[in-house]
Order: structure tokens, then sequence, then C-alpha cells
């Protein structure tokens, strides 16, 4: 995951502008930052702004990790589980929470 940590504190869209199969596997666990227009959101911060269970934290940094690792190209591991449930609390990237309230 060394790959992984070098984009963490890079702007989310900018990270999936250069791995465009980021988008995907974020949209199976409900994270719609591909399609975000705001997008001034930290690659790092998508799991604490989205509220993600442990277990499919683990996960999904996993795919990603072997998504944009050179070692893990043509290898995008597929999920363990379904997508989170809809029941979790609703939590806002820091720009569209100024939005909403």
């Amino acid at each position: 995951m060394d790959e992984l940590a070098n984009h963490l504190p890079r702007p989310i869209k900018e990270v999936i502008t250069e791995f465009p199969e980021l988008a995907a596997i974020l949209n199976e666990y409900d994270i719609g930052c591909g399609t975000c227009m705001i997008g001034d959101c930290l690659f790092k911060d998508i799991v604490s702004i989205h509220n993600l269970p442990r277990e499919l934290e683990k996960e999904m940094m996993a795919r990603l990790a072997a998504a944009i690792s050179p070692a893990g190209e043509g290898k995008l591991l597929q999920p363990a589980a379904v997508s989170p449930k809809k029941s979790r609390e609703k939590t806002y990237s820091p720009p569209i929470k100024r939005l909403v309230d």
C-alpha cells in the first residue's frame, strides 16, 4: 500500500483523473466521488467523510491500492461483501456540508 500512501494527501478528483478505475470502486461502496462536481476532499478523508464500517474500509482500501499500484495492474480485487447498508447516517464532505447547512 506504499503507492496508495503517496496519493492520500492529494485531492480526490486529481487521483480519480489519474486512475479512473477508482471511481467505479468507490461507487460500489456508495461513495460518489467520481461524479461529485466539487471534489475538494482529500483522498485520505473519504473513509471518515463517508463513515464506512471498519471491515468495508479495509476491503475498499485494499482494492484502491491494487488499482493504483503498478504491481496490482490488471488484478483489481473484487468486493468480498455487498455495499454497506443504506441505514448508516448520512455524512457530507466539508464543501457539501456548507451547501446543505
